[in-house]
């Protein structure tokens, strides 16, 4: 997903840190944040490896325990962005826990209130993908709660053909 910051473009990946894999293999990333417990082992994690991975365990489908080491989070990702390395982020699915991650940190380097709305847009529909999560970004950073979806109409037992 790319994001403007000062005219400049820069990109963050998301996905999965259970099953990372490109076409090539895992992902190779300066920065790997995983957001599951079981978040998969990397060489990345040995002090002596190029590069920096570490778990940032939020429960699936859940947010952040505590704001202020979610701020240190979206701090260290922003920094590291904004010096050029390539960060990944992910949870399970790649979906509500890295689509939480992702808006507060469009939201942080942009100023962007709509950052879910432009998550879902340049990265995945399927980001953010519970009404807690929107309200938690919604309470914490001012980020707008997206339109709410009007159910399909399933029709009735009347409309049914006997």
């Amino acid at each position: 997903m790319s994001l403007k910051v000062d005219g400049k473009i820069y990109y963050i990946r998301g996905g999965s840190c259970v099953y990372p894999k490109e076409p090539n293999g895992l992902v190779d990333v300066d920065v790997f944040v995983g957001l599951d417990v079981n978040m998969v082992d990397t060489s990345m994690q040995l002090p002596w490896e190029h590069g920096t991975a570490f778990k940032y365990p939020i429960k699936n489908y859940g947010v952040p325990g505590s704001k202020k080491n979610f701020d240190h989070l979206l701090k260290f990702l922003s920094d590291s962005i904004l010096s050029g390395m390539d960060v990944f982020v992910g949870c399970i699915g790649g979906h509500g826990r890295t689509g939480l991650v992702l808006a507060a940190l469009v939201n942080h380097m942009t100023g962007e209130v709509d950052a879910i709305r432009y998550v879902r847009e340049n990265y995945c529909i399927k980001a953010v993908d519970n009404q807690k999560q929107e309200h938690w970004l919604h309470r914490h950073y001012g980020i707008k709660l997206p339109e709410a979806k009007k159910p399909k109409y399933q029709g009735s037992i009347l409309d049914r053909q006997w």
